[in-house]
């Protein structure tokens, strides 16, 4: 390849396409100085690259591998959500028919204690119905009593009136 280009170079000189100056004799030895440097550098930068290729691949697999367990992470986690939210829902219809069941209870437990209260109130009543009755028994025998004695103090007097009235007639 560099003998093609020593003779095209030469060939372009002698037809007088290609003029030796200064600044194409600086041109050529740019273009040269360039040409070796690659075909010298060729093979560090060529084993560069593929070693910095070598290591974004590597780079890239990891990325993948933790992407993908993340994935798998995030499905497990949005299943336990899934379930979780059907297990809430569930709880939720559960819970709502046991206070339902609660309330229910509730309100027998408070008739069934009223009515208790009712009875108890009622049965407090009734005694206190005989006691006041038997009081007034009671009260109406003494007064029976003492109405009694009066007529029988009342009638004695108008028997010894009666006498007297006989015994003044006489």
């Amino acid at each position: 390849m560099v003998k093609y280009l020593f003779l095209l170079s030469v060939f372009l000189t002698v037809n007088r396409f290609f003029i030796l100056n200064e600044e194409s004799l600086v041109l050529l030895c740019f273009t040269i100085f360039v040409f070796i440097g690659i075909i010298k550098i060729n093979v560090y930068i060529s084993i560069y690259l593929d070693n910095k290729i070598e290591d974004l691949r590597k780079n890239l697999e990891v990325s993948i591998s933790s992407v993908r367990s993340q994935i798998l992470s995030l499905n497990g986690t949005w299943n336990y959500l899934n379930n979780s939210v059907y297990l809430i829902n569930k709880f939720k219809k559960y819970s709502n028919l046991q206070l339902l069941n609660v309330e229910k209870q509730f309100v027998i437990f408070l008739m069934y204690k009223i009515k208790n209260i009712l009875f108890d109130q009622l049965s407090r009543f009734e005694r206190v119905e005989i006691e006041t009755y038997t009081l007034m028994k009671v009260l109406l025998q003494i007064q029976l009593d003492d109405i009694i004695k009066q007529f029988l103090n009342i009638d004695n007097i108008a028997n010894s009136f009666i006498n007297h009235e006989k015994i003044i007639l006489i």
